[in-house]
């Protein structure tokens, strides 16, 4: 008769997203968002706030309190979501984008129009490497979805490798 052997539970561990700031311990962050779950029976940025709002709460660091500097980044913000919103609308009813991110430097970040950027073959690629990590990004995010939709992972994988392979020179 087989006996079981009992699994050595490991501990999770954690670790922030690519793209995101910040310099707390995940570990300590997740396990702080765990018990707002358990407490609330959901989690939302409001309970999670709220939390923050104590120094001891080891998601405290990750917020800036300084009011003036909030102010600043909150209207920078606002800025940068009407520039990304605005729309064209063509003569065949679609809409389409009418600025897009250019980096200028390591921290400088400007918008430029779609067309401008387009016309220029060092910007248009650029351009394309955008959208590439943005498709990834999105396919990373629904990652638990590749099972439920796999052909249309698939035809993201081939479209998106294509394009990577066509500009892989530029």
């Amino acid at each position: 008769m087989a006996t079981a052997r009992a699994q050595k539970q490991t501990k999770p561990s954690f670790a922030w997203a690519s793209g995101f700031i910040l310099r707390g311990d995940p570990g300590k962050a997740a396990n702080r968002l765990h018990r707002i779950y358990k407490r609330h029976g959901e989690l939302s940025a409001e309970a999670v706030r709220e939390d923050a709002l104590n120094p001891k709460s080891p998601l405290h660091q990750e917020f800036e309190w300084d009011k003036d500097v909030c102010y600043e980044r909150w209207t920078i913000r606002q800025a940068q979501s009407i520039i990304r919103a605005i729309r064209f609308i063509g003569d065949d009813g679609q809409t389409r984008r009418v600025y897009a991110h250019k980096q200028i430097e390591k921290r400088v970040h400007v918008y430029m129009p779609v067309s401008v950027l387009l016309s220029n073959e060092e910007d248009r690629a650029a351009l394309l490497r955008s959208a590439v990590r943005g498709i990834r990004a999105w396919q990373a995010r629904f990652e638990d979805f590749r099972t439920v939709l796999p052909q249309l992972f698939k035809a993201i994988d081939e479209e998106v490798t294509q394009v990577e392979l066509e500009n892989a020179s530029v």
